[in-house]
């Protein structure tokens, strides 16, 4: 936590952990566990299920982009490492939408293509 205020230069005043986030409590933080019932309002059941949605690109990231070995060299190298994967991650899912994009356009020509070969052609002398 202290990592990520440094990084953001932003004071977090509020947490939002997994069901097995044991931590102590931290003075000046709220803290809000996944599956909790007490204190949650529908906002922030809202933003609970927010992080869910993330974890999946958190394990595409780690398999896909090749983040469980890191040939990179110290602190530096791990910054590095971690912010390479987010730039290929970012790369794939925009090379996916172009590819359906591009599916979609040739799709669309096809449909819309004018039989030319029942035209008629008259030749005047």
């Amino acid at each position: 936590i202290q990592e990520a205020e440094m990084i953001t230069k932003e004071q977090i005043k509020e947490i939002y952990v997994d069901r097995g986030y044991k931590g102590a409590k931290i003075e000046g933080k709220q803290i809000y566990r996944s599956g909790q019932k007490k204190g949650i309002t529908p906002y922030l059941k809202k933003l609970l299920k927010r992080r869910q949605a993330i974890e999946p690109h958190i394990g595409h990231m780690k398999f896909d982009g090749k983040m469980h070995r890191n040939y990179l060299k110290g602190k530096k190298g791990d910054k590095h490492n971690a912010l390479l994967v987010g730039i290929g991650h970012n790369l794939r899912m925009i090379l996916r939408k172009l590819r359906l994009l591009f599916a979609q356009i040739i799709f669309w020509l096809q449909n819309h293509q004018k039989n030319y070969s029942t035209v008629k052609i008259y030749v005047f002398e």
